[in-house]
């Protein structure tokens, strides 16, 4: 089973995104866990045989790595895919990342992002929506560093996979729509996190080169 993470504070935005994990898993079994701000009782997701698939958790407003992170701890499935409430997955894309993860298991996967973007720190790259074998989660320390609360965690991920030669793999033929956004919520992260999350990743990674924000 495929475990779709998602975090969100968007009420009035996040089921364009739910609502496309079930085309995109195909014939692949999966379950979105899904962490909010607030209350599902307007979906009726906390069913677990509900049509979505969806397991809910309200916590508290503390930034989408915490909220991540607690989702993985909820979730079951054998692969773990992060999404979030500002991107749309295609038909198919969750399979065609499991029938590779399935060939080649020690690799992190990642959809196509559109727009295209360059996604690099040190001229390594990273992926921002990683889809991997949860054996490899453990292997790499886990999912997304806790010392990061909502900037810089996806590239320290893929900062430790280059580290231990593990490779990152786009799969081109599965693409996600990501909408990144300015609104209330992004400036809040931005303002309460930005400063001390750089900090964090130029300290643990600067020695491998020159820093420029992607």
């Amino acid at each position: 089973m495929i475990s779709v993470l998602l975090p969100t504070v968007r009420p009035e935005r996040f089921m364009q995104s739910l609502l496309s994990v079930a085309p995109a898993a195909g014939r692949v079994p999966y379950e979105v866990v899904v962490v909010a701000d607030f209350a599902d009782s307007w979906l009726g997701c906390n069913d677990p045989l509900h049509h979505l698939r969806c397991r809910w958790v309200k916590q508290d407003r503390v930034g989408p790595i915490e909220a991540i992170n607690e989702g993985l701890r909820r979730s079951r499935g054998t692969y773990v895919f992060v999404m979030n409430d500002e991107s749309v997955l295609e038909v198919d894309a969750l399979e065609l990342l499991y029938d590779e993860a399935v060939k080649r298991p020690r690799r992190v996967y990642a959809p196509m992002h559109l727009p295209a973007y360059t996604f690099t720190y040190f001229g390594l790259p990273f992926v921002p929506f990683p889809f991997m074998h949860r054996d490899l989660v453990t292997m790499l320390g886990g999912l997304f560093d806790p010392a990061y609360r909502a900037f810089y965690a996806d590239p320290d991920l893929g900062m430790r996979a280059h580290q231990l030669q593990v490779p990152l793999v786009t799969v081109e033929a599965a693409v996600i729509h990501h909408h990144n956004g300015d609104d209330e919520a992004k400036r809040r992260n931005w303002d309460q996190f930005f400063s001390l999350d750089q900090a964090t990743f130029r300290a643990r990674w600067g020695h491998l080169g020159e820093f420029h924000d992607c």
